[in-house]
């Protein structure tokens, strides 16, 4: 895993836990735009580029909710993946075979964070094996 995405399955736990982006974008002091954009790696309208969380946000995060400096740094093992089940697979996958390249690949990023997977490969391999 990559640091941004580390970060991202890290900052997901803290929404989860906080309960909602507006919840956590509340204790954090920063608007629920930015958290929804991390969270979902939003395209930076500059650069083209997902939206990373810099150092001093991370800071910040950590200060805000009172974690070990460097926390948001390090693979966390309680992170679960959510509990899917195989009809929703199923309609995803349908929805997969529909979209144009640019938003498989916005649904692939967003797989990859939700489910904090390795790498993007894996979760492509497995949804072009069923489309």
């Amino acid at each position: 895993m990559t640091i941004d995405e580390i970060r991202r399955a890290n900052l997901i736990t803290l929404v989860d836990k906080y309960g909602t982006v507006k919840q956590f974008s509340e204790k954090i002091e920063k608007s629920e735009a930015q958290v929804s954009q991390w969270r979902n790696a939003s395209l930076d309208s500059r650069t083209g580029r997902p939206r990373g969380i810099s150092d001093d946000i991370c800071r910040h995060i950590e200060d805000k909710c009172e974690l070990q400096r460097g926390w948001m740094d390090n693979v966390h093992t309680e992170r679960k993946a959510p509990d899917v089940s195989p009809d929703k697979l199923l309609s995803l996958v349908a929805i997969y075979g529909q979209l144009n390249e640019f938003d498989r690949q916005l649904l692939l990023d967003f797989a990859q964070s939700t489910f904090a997977f390795a790498n993007a490969d894996q979760v492509g391999a497995a949804t072009q094996n069923k489309v």
